[in-house]
């Protein structure tokens, strides 16, 4: 779950609980987040924020930029590896 401001939460149990997941966001204005398709094998997800795109391979424990300067120009379209980080153009 992302949200304006508070960067992105996660629960592990079934949104009873969320705790945030921000380790590695440089900005906490996260507009979008995308979740692998393999999730349950890669652990990948991508957070889109003003800085640009964050991508977590655990999960969302921690985040690194890799896509910097795509602020709201462009987002991931369905990532097909953890190593991918092909675009569309919003």
């Amino acid at each position: 779950m992302s949200t304006d401001g508070g960067g992105v939460f996660k629960s592990s149990n079934a949104g009873a609980s969320w705790a945030t997941a921000n380790n590695g966001l440089s900005n906490l204005i996260v507009r979008n987040v995308l979740v692998s398709p393999d999730f349950a094998v890669d652990q990948t997800v991508f957070a889109h924020t003003y800085v640009g795109i964050f991508r977590s391979s655990n999960g969302g424990a921690s985040w690194t930029l890799v896509a910097p300067g795509y602020a709201f120009r462009c987002w991931p379209s369905r990532p097909t590896s953890p190593r991918t980080t092909a675009c569309m153009r919003a």
